[in-house]
């Protein structure tokens, strides 16, 4: 009797484990498909190709992709229409994705070669670095003998994992309700993944410039008393993050496009122009595409129109 109890007993966890885990497949397949479902993909509609010379490949996080955003809202899609509409022949690449950090970057440089292979200049435009910071993420760093850092996983893990691992570090941060900017171990990580990435391009015969983000007007009393402190944090947090971007691309001796200093926002916390405290709307990424039109035309990357 003890040996048949046994045996069912066994039976029925080896069913919950193949239950678990094919629930698992499941659950992942469901989370692959389920953005394509309700817009918020990275297909064709963001990789723009056209006959042309230079080849502009965004590398960025959420901002740069268009979180919240229709394809062909975000800057680097209105900036590929507004290079296109004065018939200057360049392609625009959004290679974004929403988490990022620097550690990503590494991957970028197949695309890079890639271009460089097709006989085109690669432009590389890096939004990127506040992630690293907060810990948003998706891979945690793995310091290397030679300063730089690179993914512990090689591989990108299940979205499960990640969304999990993502949600447990954002709860931390919130309650912490502290980013160290004086992190010297974080901001030399993220200068060496930026600068390794920028010597790369230029073996490529491209180009890197780097990019700040887009900051948001002050809070006002129109704001209930918690938006108002999560504004207040979020500028701080924007405001912070582009000072240390501003000094890793002098260090770095890398061109700077400077979108705080060159986009004028409302003085008040305006919602036509932000998602959240963060992400800006499709006028705030029609600014940031002008600003990076003329900065490009400045630098001498694109014809002046």
């Amino acid at each position: 009797m003890g040996y048949s109890y046994t045996m069912n007993v066994g039976r029925k966890i080896l069913f919950t484990c193949i239950t678990t885990i094919i629930f698992l497949f499941v659950l992942e397949g469901f989370l692959f498909v389920l953005p394509q479902i309700i817009g918020i993909r990275q297909g064709s509609s963001y990789d723009h190709i056209v006959n042309g010379s230079t080849e502009i490949i965004v590398v960025g996080d959420s901002v740069a992709f268009g979180y919240g955003l229709e394809p062909g809202e975000s800057w680097p899609s209105v900036l590929f229409e507004q290079l296109k509409e004065q018939k200057i022949q360049v392609s625009v690449r959004n290679r974004a994705v929403s988490g990022n950090g620097t550690m990503e970057m590494e991957r970028e440089r197949h695309t890079i070669e890639k271009v460089s292979k097709l006989n085109k200049r690669p432009l590389v435009l890096v939004m990127m670095g506040h992630n690293d910071f907060i810990g948003h993420g998706w891979r945690s760093w793995s310091s290397q003998s030679n300063g730089t850092s690179t993914p512990s996983i090689e591989t990108n893990p299940p979205r499960i994992y990640r969304i999990v691992r993502w949600m447990n570090k954002l709860l931390r941060s919130q309650n912490d309700g502290v980013v160290d900017w004086q992190n010297s171990e974080i901001e030399n990580r993220v200068q060496k993944n930026i600068q390794k990435l920028s010597t790369y391009t230029e073996k490529m015969g491209g180009k890197m410039f780097l990019m700040t983000y887009l900051v948001p007007g002050n809070a006002t009393t129109k704001l209930s008393p918690s938006n108002q402190e999560s504004l207040e944090k979020a500028r701080n947090y924007q405001i912070q993050g582009n000072k240390v971007l501003r000094k890793i691309a002098a260090q770095a001796s890398i061109g700077l496009i400077d979108i705080e200093e060159t986009v004028e926002v409302p003085q008040e916390w305006d919602s036509t122009w932000w998602i959240d405290h963060i992400h800006p709307r499709q006028v705030g990424h029609v600014k940031i595409a002008t600003s990076t039109r003329k900065h490009l035309a400045a630098f001498g990357e694109i014809p002046l129109r």
